[in-house]
């Protein structure tokens, strides 16, 4: 069939098939976390949340959640907010 709108002729609808690919979980589902940013990045990824999500939550900016992630130094006045957003004492012993 003839495309009224340029000279080509329309391809078969098995051209515009689309397969979805395999979704891998992020390596840091995968790994223990080690730093406080770790453990942040991982319940953030669990949570399916920006890391501008977390910052409201924990009172930072963006930016701040970023740097955590990175290895920044975090402020102890943080921890608190911090161990409520990740629901758990990340460096405690389990029981």
């Amino acid at each position: 069939m003839e495309d009224p709108f340029t000279n080509n002729s329309k391809p078969s609808r098995a051209a515009y098939k689309i397969e979805n690919p395999q979704i891998q979980r992020p390596i840091e589902l995968t790994q223990e976390p080690v730093t406080l940013g770790d453990h942040l990045r991982q319940r953030r990824i669990e949570l399916e949340l920006y890391q501008k999500d977390v910052a409201v939550q924990i009172g930072v900016t963006a930016s701040t959640i970023w740097n955590w992630k990175h290895g920044w130094t975090i402020r102890k006045r943080f921890i608190p907010r911090i161990i409520e957003f990740l629901e758990k004492t990340p460096l405690s012993e389990p029981d």
